[in-house]
């Protein structure tokens, strides 16, 4: 009976079609992407970056707030500024437009994804590999977010496609892989060409196939796909600054993840470099137990097939650099995902039959509770009753009218009625476990974004709070303005919104010489003090953030030079 229900649950998932998929993605992608302002700190540097190429044209130089900004090369800006070009104004506001670049990627990633899962698992392998991926933890709330990450991971897409293609058909793989690598590296840099290029030279070692003259001119001619992304934008980097290109180079890649280990400043978030490990196990749900029963039930055919050593090279390897870095943040490691998942399709009918239904009983349970959960909080805040819960729910937005639109009130709905379908009556596919986390999580997300995101943006936006600072500064945009320990995503949205720029300085440093001088976070730094010549015009926040505050000063008899 085991075995009858095992070979019932494989054959559900050699039979999901394309297009349902391509459906699960769109119900998956579009709620909270959309109807939002940009969110610090990734979105609302990116929307800066996105209107100096709208506003100048430069697509050489990533300028934010009028200072150079050389952390990343400027791919995904310039595809965002060209879907805010097409959508903006007429119908999307600039931010919101860019919005369509994440989908672009996102999609890409995911069509990818589900051919190199066919590539290395077979017609089925490539449903359970892209929805194995829209399922996992790590992804879903980074793949809604308007970043330049989302160019790097569908870089590592076709990388891994390409690679598995070249297998058997050895040009067009070679130009997958080379496509690949050349846009991770336009994404973030030499970091994804060196995961995907150091797992490609070292897979000869372990798979006898990939060995001869064959193997070295598919990675020859992928190096002549990617010379275009490697070369034509460095170069023209170079030839405007070679100040700038200095600063790209070794202070944004090798020195972001080099660290002080090298002489190098910290540029990221520091930290437990073993931090990577602590967050694998729940961040890679549910890709993590079907690789690793392909690993354990297959290892002596497995380790010697390209299609499984080159992904976990590129995990291994990823694991390592990351654990070695200066800085840490959960996105470095939403690229592994992909070769995971692209070994999930492989594993899965290597999973016993207890591991499989308990992966596709967990999304039923916990989708449910939180369906159950989001409903009732979206009821008591809408409804008022009772009072204590409404009260701290109204709390979290203040000054935002409670309950959501009648349109994503009723879509909320839908979402509910398709979980109905899909986990309480009889299917088939109730029993392909990808697909359980994808639909368990797709309907989670859709109904918190289409009840709540009002709520989210009303406390993360920084569009009222930037007007209500504006309206004290003079109409002509003459006035120069000093700011201290203000962000990054503040200067950039503070551009966006109502075109003013900032000058940074540091006090007891450099002196500041406007007449106005805005400052973030200065009841919590005592070494603020600006002097008794300085007024405070205004003082704000976002609604409901207890962890920023602003100020504005003004100095009249300040002559500006």
């Amino acid at each position: 009976m085991a075995d009858n229900s095992t070979s019932a649950e494989m054959a559900s998932e050699s039979r999901l079609p394309f297009w349902p998929v391509a459906g699960i993605f769109l119900a998956w992608m579009l709620p909270g992407l959309f109807g939002h302002e940009p969110w610090k700190p990734d979105e609302a540097y990116t929307t800066g970056l996105i209107n100096h190429i709208l506003t100048t044209g430069d697509l050489v130089v990533p300028t934010l707030a009028g200072e150079p900004f050389m952390e990343k090369p400027p791919i995904f800006f310039i595809t965002a500024a060209i879907f805010a070009k097409l959508f903006s104004p007429w119908l999307l506001p600039m931010h919101q437009a860019a919005a369509f670049a994440t989908v672009f990627y996102i999609g890409l990633t995911c069509l990818f994804v589900y051919l190199a899962g066919r590539e290395a698992a077979g017609k089925g392998g490539g449903a359970v590999a892209a929805l194995g991926l829209m399922g996992c933890l790590g992804f879903v709330v980074r793949a809604h977010t308007v970043i330049t990450d989302t160019t790097l991971w569908c870089g590592f897409a076709i990388a891994c496609h390409g690679l598995l293609l070249a297998g058997r058909r050895r040009m067009a793989g070679s130009f997958w892989f080379g496509t690949g690598a050349g846009m991770a590296f336009m994404a973030k840099g030499f970091i994804g060409p060196t995961f995907i290029g150091v797992a490609a030279f070292l897979l000869p070692l372990f798979c006898p196939d990939r060995r001869g003259w064959g193997y070295v001119r598919m990675l020859a001619w992928s190096f002549v796909f990617s010379l275009p992304w490697l070369a034509i934008w460095p170069t023209a980097l170079y030839m405007r600054s070679p100040e700038l290109f200095s600063d790209w180079f070794w202070l944004n890649n090798v020195g972001r993840f080099m660290g002080p280990l090298f002489g190098f400043p910290v540029l990221a978030s520091p930290g437990g470099r073993w931090k990577y490990l602590a967050y694998f196990p729940w961040f890679t749900l549910p890709l993590w137990p079907a690789a690793l029963a392909l690993w354990w039930n297959r290892w002596r055919i497995a380790r010697r097939e390209a299609a499984a050593v080159y992904p976990t090279l590129i995990v291994v390897i990823g694991m390592g650099v990351l654990t070695l870095a200066a800085g840490h943040r959960e996105l470095y490691l939403i690229p592994l995902l992909i070769p995971l998942a692209v070994l999930a399709a492989q594993g899965s009918d290597s999973m016993p039959h207890w591991l499989r239904r308990t992966l596709g009983l967990i999304p039923l349970c916990v989708s449910g509770v939180a369906l159950a959960t989001l409903w009732m909080l979206w009821a008591v805040w809408s409804f008022g009753y009772p009072a204590w819960p409404a009260q701290r729910l109204s709390d979290l937005a203040p000054g935002l009218e409670p309950g959501s639109g009648l349109v994503c009130t009723v879509l909320a709905g839908l979402y509910a009625g398709a979980w109905l379908w899909f986990f309480v009556f009889p299917s088939g596919y109730r029993r392909c476990w990808s697909l359980a986390w994808a639909a368990g999580l797709t309907v989670v997300w859709g109904t918190t974004m289409l009840l709540f995101l009002p709520a989210i943006d009303h406390g993360k936006s920084y569009r009222d709070t930037f007007a209500a600072l504006a309206r004290h500064l003079p109409d002509d945009h003459s006035a120069r303005i000093d700011s201290y320990s203000l962000g990054e995503p503040q200067r950039a949205l503070l551009e966006y919104y109502h075109g003013r720029r900032t000058e940074p300085v540091i006090l007891n440093g450099r002196e500041p010489v406007a007449e106005y001088l805005l400052v973030q976070n200065h009841r919590q730094n005592p070494r603020f003090n600006p002097g008794a010549d300085w007024l405070v015009l205004w003082e704000g926040t976002r609604p409901g953030d207890k962890k920023e505050w602003y100020a504005l000063f003004h100095r009249p008899a300040q002559r500006t030079p």
